[in-house]
Formats: C-alpha cells, structure tokens, sequence
C-alpha cells in the first residue's frame, strides 16, 4: 500500500469540538463547539458564529441546497415546545419553521417541504412526518425505541419512505414506513 504523505493543515481551533458537517454546494464545514456553532471556509478563513435563537440547540442539518441550517431549538423553559428553525447564514437570518411535538431529532425531505422527526416523549414515542406549508405534523407509527436519540429517522432519496431505527424488539433494527400518500415524490 502507498502512503500519501500530505500535511494536514489546520482550519478552525475550538475546545470541544463534536459535530463537522460540510456545507452541500459550497466550500465551507459548520460545526458544533462548547462555545457555539461556527461556520468556516475549508481554507480557514471567515470562520464566524452562527446567529441562532437563544437556549439550547439540538440537532443540525443542513438543507439539502445548502442555503440554510435546520435546526432544533430547546427553550430553556421546559413548558416550552420544541422548535424547528431555519438559520440563512449568508443572510444572518433566523426563522421559526414551526413548534414540534417534542422532536428528538430531524430530517428533510429533498426539497425541504416536509420534516421527518421522533418525538422524544415516552407516552407519545413517534415517528412523526411535519408539512412546512401548514406547520402541521402527521403521525407515521409508533417508534417505541428505548431512546428517543437512537431513531433518527430520515426520507429515502426519492421522499417516498421514512427509514428509522428502533430497539422495539430487543435489539436495533432498521424499520421503513411509506408516505407516499402524504409526500410528493422528489428527484433522486
């Protein structure tokens, strides 16, 4: 085997660091640090915070043109829902897609029309489907994992499923729902 011998070079220094994810369409890595979450050229310069609501912030994705990061936002008030919010980090703007049913976790379709999420409660343990245009959620199974973090589920290329993970059973397994009743067929 032949070893490339080339030298890493370092693009962004932070305590902490958790999550990379590239930027489709673009030459830049957002990521989550103990002190934020920051966008960065691949060249290293421009890094900068992202403006995102105040509180806590669950999981990051970005959308699938890459013009914006989908986010989930946890008020620091536990009577408060869950929301899904979109950041335009070349606009510096935030905005409210909608409140969620205590979603653990999130994922678009391949245009960004629709939401896939669990929902993190043990009574009301869901694979759930959220329609952007009328902020409204549908309700796909039961997931019934042990840990709302462990579903993640996601849209199939062409939108016409949802795949998750669940320990229902006793062990993991990789489950699929059809939702092409609900959900325009995209393009793979």
């Amino acid at each position: 085997m032949r070893l490339f011998r080339q030298k890493a070079v370092v693009i962004a220094e932070d305590a902490g660091i958790e999550l990379v994810m590239a930027r489709p369409r673009q030459m830049q890595v957002v990521y989550r640090a103990a002190t934020g979450i920051f966008l960065v050229n691949l060249d290293g310069t421009g890094k900068r915070p992202l403006s995102l609501e105040p509180g806590q912030t669950g999981e990051i994705v970005w959308s699938p043109t890459g013009r914006t990061l989908l986010y989930l936002h946890i008020p620091d008030d536990p009577k408060q829902l869950i929301t899904l919010r979109e950041n335009y980090p070349d606009e510096n703007a935030d905005r409210e897609i909608a409140r969620t049913s205590q979603f653990a976790s999130v994922a678009s379709n391949g245009d960004a029309s629709v939401f896939t999420g669990a929902s993190r409660g043990k009574a009301s343990a869901y694979v759930l489907i959220l329609l952007r245009v009328t902020r409204r959620e549908l309700t796909l199974c039961e997931h019934r994992a042990s840990d709302a973090n462990m579903v993640s589920p996601l849209f199939t290329p062409d939108s016409q499923s949802v795949v998750f993970v669940s320990d229902r059973h006793g062990k993991p397994a990789l489950y699929q729902v059809k939702v092409e009743k609900f959900v325009e067929a995209t393009q793979e």
